[in-house]
Formats: structure tokens, C-alpha cells, sequence
């Protein structure tokens, strides 16, 4: 599960957050947020990274940093969004 938030419309070179449910070979289940301000996986840095057990308790934990975010005021990144 992969959700990008911005806090101004998203152009080139803007702030953003990426929240990741993953599980990697060797590793296990985790829960990433990444942010930059170049936009896509090489531009990012590591935030935060919490190991959970499985899918259902990384759910969990992506559903709070995910309210955690809309607090502060990200918001959810959909490429439907029109910025008019």
C-alpha cells in the first residue's frame, strides 16, 4: 500500500510524505513514511520506519500515521486532483 500527501499543490520540487505497507524479503512487515521534496523514491529520506507482525497490524499503524498526516495538513495525493 503506497499513499503520497502534499501540503501545496504539487508542482516540481514541492514538499511530500509517502506512506508505505511493505514487506521485504529478510525483513519482514513495516510501515515507511518517506518525504522530500523530489518527487519519487530516489529523492526521498526515510522519516520514519516501524516493524509491525503482519498486514493487519501495519494496517493499523498506516491508518494512524495516515490521520497523522491529515492533522498536520497533508492531504492524500490523488492524480485526478485538479488545482484550479
Amino acid at each position: 500500500m503506497i499513499q503520497a500527501f502534499y501540503q501545496t499543490n504539487p508542482v516540481q520540487d514541492t514538499p511530500y510524505r509517502e506512506l508505505v505497507l511493505e514487506h521485504e524479503e529478510g525483513k519482514g512487515w513495516h510501515v515507511l513514511l518517506l518525504g522530500g521534496t523530489k518527487w519519487g523514491a530516489r529523492g526521498a529520506t526515510t522519516v520514519s520506519d516501524d516493524p509491525v507482525a503482519d498486514f493487519d497490524n501495519g494496517k493499523i499503524v498506516f491508518d494512524r500515521i495516515f490521520e497523522e498526516l491529515r492533522g498536520h495538513g497533508w492531504r492524500a495525493y490523488t492524480p485526478y486532483e485538479t488545482w484550479d
